[in-house]
């Protein structure tokens, strides 16, 4: 890769971004395909979906990824020349990442539900591959919350986000689980997504990674309870999601005291 296409890389970073920005504003704006992104998880309801209060956190992603965008053109010149080829390696999974959200959405419109399901494997892979690049490298505490915070806050929704995605994808092709209830199976992936965000939290070493999930499993525990929700009707859900807080609660904390790099 010559040197005028590794600078171009930062620009065409900041556009995608921009695209993706538009686009999923559009989505509830028009809305594409005349159904609102949430309606379209409505239709294909779940016993793990968290309330709709919880996709808020949308917006602090997209404020991060603010951030990043035009931290990478801005400072690009004054990083490191080993920062400056992760920042390039970085940029073109971003670009990646981005396209996939775009498609993602417009999938999940149409509701086209394994094509979004295969668009979210793509961001999810994208932004996995991101945090290693990032994971072991030395930064300033300024390029640790610019460059590395807002790919960990986002991998960490979006490792919540996939299991939701397959979980759509299983209610459209009205998968039967082998037989088993929707309680125990929703149970068995509450435990097994807390335990792969324990062990991702601690591999990471970040902070910010295990919050996210601590958020999206507070969502799922509020719909759980709410009254414009299920009500109590699945206590053993509620149970299952109150004893995977605490587990993630005491994982965060023994990070933090670890030292934990954000």
């Amino acid at each position: 890769m010559n040197i005028k296409i590794k600078k171009f890389i930062p620009i065409l970073v900041l556009k995608f971004y921009v695209l993706m920005l538009l686009v999923n504003y559009l989505a509830n704006a028009l809305p594409i395909a005349g159904i609102k992104t949430g309606e379209v998880s409505a239709i294909y309801s779940n016993l793990f979906t968290p309330s709709s209060f919880t996709f808020s956190i949308w917006g602090i992603i997209y404020i991060l990824l603010f951030i990043y965008s035009v931290f990478q053109i801005v400072y690009y010149n004054k990083l490191s020349y080993d920062l400056k080829k992760q920042i390039n390696k970085v940029g073109i999974y971003y670009i990646v990442s981005s396209l996939a959200n775009i498609l993602w959405i417009i999938s999940w419109h149409y509701q086209l539900i394994p094509l979004s399901l295969i668009f979210m494997i793509i961001i999810l892979v994208s932004l996995i591959k991101i945090n290693l690049f990032l994971r072991k490298k030395g930064m300033t505490s300024m390029e640790k919350y610019m460059i590395k915070l807002p790919f960990s806050v986002y991998l960490a929704w979006i490792s919540i986000a996939i299991i939701a995605n397959i979980t759509v994808f299983l209610v459209s092709i009205n998968w039967t689980a082998f037989g088993i209830s929707e309680i125990t199976w929703t149970n068995i992936i509450i435990l097994l997504g807390a335990v792969i965000s324990i062990i991702s939290m601690h591999y990471y070493k970040s902070l910010s990674y295990g919050a996210v999930i601590l958020w999206a499993y507070f969502g799922i525990l509020a719909q759980h309870m709410s009254m414009n929700g299920f009500d109590w009707r699945y206590p053993t859900i509620i149970g299952m999601t109150i004893f995977s807080l605490v587990i993630l609660f005491a994982s965060e904390f023994a990070l933090l005291k670890n030292e934990g790099d954000r």
